[in-house]
């Protein structure tokens, strides 16, 4: 009989069954949408500012966001399909140790990008104290730990209470944001001017790079979502959402940009004196977003260990997440610039990310769309996607090259591309040479791995094999 631990760990880890799923398209795209709900993206055209012209920011933000949109599509197509967590999914390509890629990648993704959204959250606040209350900047180190905590305790509510925040939160503060950028445009006066600086120091590709690797890290969450659509057919709802947002904050801060000189809604309806509104978006945001930012790299602690034969539970897996997303936030406050770190982050995860996906994907069209779901579930070293070891050295090797090629391949159109390009390359070519092998050569049971399997087991499994 299984203890309490057990079946809560099972219960997080198992097959989603027909009677939860009951979502469709619009859900999806608002799931995953509420994730750009967010300051940072409403800041992000704050990276390309007086570093490309106005215009140039325009079409490359939204090309890079359009562009974007195939990775939730297919991560919720991916989730729909198996109604296994993404990092569980990931076992096919990864193997059953190996599997640990995906998730670290999740987790240094979901803590930087909280560190990220807390920071500027917490400058926010800290700013509105300040002009209220004259309260010195000195208590910003309070109010980041003040504001972590909030978002920290609202991870442990899990996906019931996201989806219900998201059905009826997120629209309306989409609504306000809306509204106050009206607003403030109206204070400032409906003009648009193509801003060019005397001289560029980024790239179109670059910018197009940047803007499209926020939407990398969307694979996984969206799949892990896209579990709860009734069929796979309505996951191009994950890319809708994003898209659409991420493209109207990148045109709401080049028009600040060209009124006013700055890209920051926030900080100029405080100019407007609209104290109330802007920090209700300040503190909404971060009860909105960051609840996901701490869900997802919790869960996917929770399956890393568990394919080590280690089980967490999800809650004290967030707490983890969250000390440490607290302490990293902390640092970059204290030793560096919010931008150059939001630059430098989206710019290394989102290579991460390309390349990561790349394997994944790669390896699901492979094998035709299926998979063995029992071997999946299973943890042993009986599953045919243990491998060697535990590890799938193609798609380890694949991920490294392709890793490196995308961070350090600048001045490309899209330099992530080129990552995601090359580990797909390398990853075919390792496939089809080893099923060469398996098919000439080798006589290893496990090499079935490789094989086109069918799909196996019912909505009733659960992580070991267990009904």
């Amino acid at each position: 009989m299984k203890s309490n631990r057990e079946s809560s760990m099972s219960a997080e880890l198992e097959v989603v069954g027909p009677d939860k799923k009951v979502h469709g398209a619009a859900w999806h795209s608002m799931m995953v949408g509420n994730v750009w709900v967010s300051l940072p993206v409403l800041t992000l055209a704050g990276l390309w500012a007086g570093k490309i012209s106005t215009n140039l920011i325009l079409i490359a933000g939204i090309l890079g966001s359009v562009a974007g949109g195939i990775f939730p599509w297919i991560g919720g197509y991916i989730g729909a399909k198996y109604s296994l967590p993404n990092t569980l999914l990931s076992r096919g390509a990864w193997g059953t140790k190996g599997a640990v890629v995906s998730s670290l990648t999740t987790i240094m993704a979901g803590i930087g990008w909280y560190a990220a959204h807390l920071l500027l959250t917490a400058l926010v606040i800290i700013g509105i104290l300040e002009t209220i209350l004259h309260v010195s900047t000195s208590y910003t180190i309070l109010v980041i730990i003040a504001a972590g905590l909030l978002s920290l305790g609202l991870g442990f509510a899990g996906i019931n209470y996201i989806s219900k925040m998201v059905k009826y939160f997120v629209p309306i503060l989409l609504g306000i944001i809306i509204v106050m950028f009206v607003i403030a445009m109206q204070d400032v006066g409906w003009t648009y001017h193509n801003v060019a600086p005397l001289h560029s120091t980024l790239s179109f590709g670059e910018v197009v790079s940047v803007s499209f690797s926020v939407f990398v890290m969307s694979f996984i969450f969206s799949g892990d979502y896209g579990r709860y659509l009734k069929n796979k057919n309505q996951s191009f709802g994950g890319a809708i959402g994003p898209i659409v947002i991420q493209s109207f904050f990148i045109i709401v801060g080049v028009m600040m940009y060209s009124a006013t000189g700055s890209v920051d809604l926030v900080t100029q309806l405080i100019r407007m004196h609209l104290i109330i509104e802007a920090g209700f978006i300040a503190v909404a945001v971060t009860v909105v977003t960051n609840v996901t930012n701490m869900y997802v790299p919790g869960l996917a602690l929770t399956t890393a260990l568990h394919g080590y034969g280690k089980d967490i539970h999800r809650h004290l897996a967030t707490i983890l997440m969250g000390i440490i997303g607290l302490i990293l936030t902390v640092f970059i406050y204290t030793h560096l610039t919010y931008f150059g770190f939001l630059f430098d982050f989206l710019t290394l995860v989102g290579a991460i990310f390309a390349s990561a996906n790349a394997v994944v994907i790669t390896d699901f069209f492979l094998r035709h769309q299926k998979y063995n779901i029992k071997g999946l579930l299973d943890n042993s070293k009986s599953s045919i996607y243990f491998y060697k070891g535990g590890y799938n050295i193609i798609a380890i090797i694949a991920f490294i090259i392709g890793s490196f090629v995308g961070y350090f391949s600048p001045g490309r159109f899209i330099p992530l591309f080129d990552g995601f390009i090359v580990s797909s390359a390398i990853y075919i070519l390792g496939y089809l040479a080893f099923n060469y092998l398996r098919t000439n050569i080798l006589s290893d049971a496990k090499s079935e791995a490789f094989v086109e399997t069918s799909v196996v087991g019912n909505e009733n499994t659960k992580v070991g094999g267990m009904k």
